[in-house]
């Protein structure tokens, strides 16, 4: 009896011992669990957050994996998030800047989404020579993407902005002329677009065609970006009010430049240039004229018919003539044509000359007939040259002018330069100590 029961057990406690061991190799056979990639789940747990997202299998379902693993972990290869819309009735409006670091991504689709804006460390993803995802896989429609500063320059051309766009749910967009001249501006000059649109000032306007709000350019500000050309598109801009491209690389301006009928004002210094078109004079509307630090050779006639022009800065040029039309400028209230190469002016344009101008015509070749050539050192003083053109005798010492009994003279002239000068202006107008002294 002792040896059956004996037996019995021993039986037992090895059925029990087998079937511990193949519980264990069971366990040695299944798949371990793979951890995401840090950067990849650093991704899932900001858009979780960003957008509030609490339906987690929801959210895993529409990621999926690459099945070669990096380092031992997932990485993310498709993301598709479109028309997004969990247990919980949760969108998509955020997209973390962490998806900059999702480099294995092949392809994502944002679409019907409320998606407003996108931050640049997308375009880590797309500028890389060796990048992954391509454009075209990459699908942002129908979201409210209607604002083109807050895209970054790398998807501009991927997203179809306007009024007329059927891409974006936007109750207020760019104008789609305006829009094609930035690109075009951006893709002719090699200059990211996002240095543009943040020195666009937009001016909003109500279209009832399409019963939303258009955004036009009402302002440009492009000093300093190495332009070299300026598309001809810009007639489009029929809202622009002030347009600055100083500093830059441009050797002419194009014709199209007359049909922006509303523009104020107009800084095109420092550029190289040498001569402006001959439809500036259609700009009917402009208040200020900036064309100095040029190779201007002339100040053209078709500048006097900018009727409502009150300043007008043409200092630094190569200025040789101005032209007698503009005597028609009388509402100018600054004329500054300095350090150019200007000799002689013509009587017609004395109209121009009032006490309320601001005058500035110095720095040029204009020379006295008491002086043997143009320059500072050959100038007498103001008094000495005109008592000079009286016939009197001045006398340095004691700065006296005295006619030819001896007798003070008043240092008076009716013109103390060239016979022929206009007399209106006259010194302090013109003042010879203040000449160049390199002219030819």
């Amino acid at each position: 009896m002792f040896n059956c029961a004996y037996k019995y057990n021993l039986y037992f406690f090895i059925l029990i011992f087998v079937l511990f061991s193949c519980a264990e190799d069971d366990s040695s056979t299944s798949s371990p669990s793979i951890d995401v990639y840090v950067t990849d789940q650093a991704f899932i747990n900001a858009i979780k957050v960003a957008n509030n997202l609490q339906d987690e299998t929801y959210l895993n379902d529409r990621i999926e994996f690459d099945s070669e693993l990096y380092f031992g972990a997932k990485r993310i290869k498709r993301i598709d998030f479109s028309d997004y819309s969990d247990k919980d009735s949760k969108t998509i409006s955020i997209i973390p800047e962490e998806i900059g670091s999702l480099n294995a991504l092949i392809e994502f689709n944002f679409s019907g989404n409320q998606i407003d804006s996108i931050n640049s460390s997308i375009c880590d993803l797309i500028d890389p020579e060796d990048a992954l995802l391509e454009k075209e896989n990459i699908d942002l429609s129908q979201n409210n993407l209607c604002d083109l500063s807050k895209v970054p320059s790398c998807l501009i051309s991927e997203i179809t902005f306007g009024s007329q766009s059927l891409d974006q749910n936007c109750s207020i967009a760019p104008d789609p002329d305006d829009y094609a001249f930035l690109t075009a501006l951006s893709s002719q000059n090699s200059i990211d677009i996002q240095l543009i649109t943040d020195k666009t000032v937009w001016a909003n306007y109500f279209s009832e065609i399409d019963d939303i709000i258009v955004q036009k350019v009402q302002s440009l500000d492009l000093d300093n970006l190495n332009l070299s050309v300026l598309p001809n598109s810009i007639e489009n801009l029929d809202s622009l009010k002030s347009l600055s491209i100083s500093g830059n690389q441009l050797s002419e301006l194009p014709y199209e430049i007359s049909s922006l009928e509303n523009l104020i004002f107009l800084d095109v210094s420092y550029n190289s240039l040498t001569e402006l078109p001959s439809v500036i004079g259609s700009l009917s509307r402009l208040k200020e004229l900036r064309v100095n630090n040029n190779f201007l050779t002339k100040l053209r006639s078709q500048i006097g018919d900018l009727q409502s022009l009150e300043i007008l800065k043409a200092g630094f040029n190569q200025i040789t003539s101005i032209s007698s039309n503009l005597s028609s400028l009388t509402g100018l209230s600054i004329f500054w044509v300095y350090e150019n190469n200007l000799s002689g002016l013509s009587d017609d344009l004395c109209p121009i000359v009032t006490s309320d101008v601001d005058i500035n015509l110095s720095d040029n070749c204009f020379v006295s007939p008491c002086t043997t050539s143009s320059g500072p050192e050959n100038i007498f003083t103001e008094d000495e040259c005109m008592c000079s053109n009286n016939g009197d005798t001045y006398d340095q010492g004691s700065s006296i002018c005295s006619d030819a009994d001896g007798s003070p003279s008043p240092t008076t002239s009716n013109n103390w330069l060239d016979a022929n000068f206009p007399s209106c202006f006259n010194f302090p107008t013109i003042d010879l100590t203040e000449q160049k002294d390199d002219c030819q």
